[in-house]
């Protein structure tokens, strides 16, 4: 049975920060699923991986 990981990748853009929450399936055929995606102000948690500049 493949394994399961979910990642939240965070994403700038003009003082707002765009959260998508991906979850990936390990195993012989990869693949990535988007559970949701939002738009905050602020971050609860985690680092920026894109800023606009």
């Amino acid at each position: 049975m493949p394994s399961r990981d979910t990642n939240t990748i965070n994403f700038k853009r003009g003082g707002k920060y765009i959260v998508v929450v991906v979850v990936s399936e390990l195993g012989q055929s990869e693949r990535h699923w988007i559970i949701t995606a939002y738009i905050a102000r602020k971050l609860a948690e985690g680092e920026v991986e894109w800023t606009q500049n």
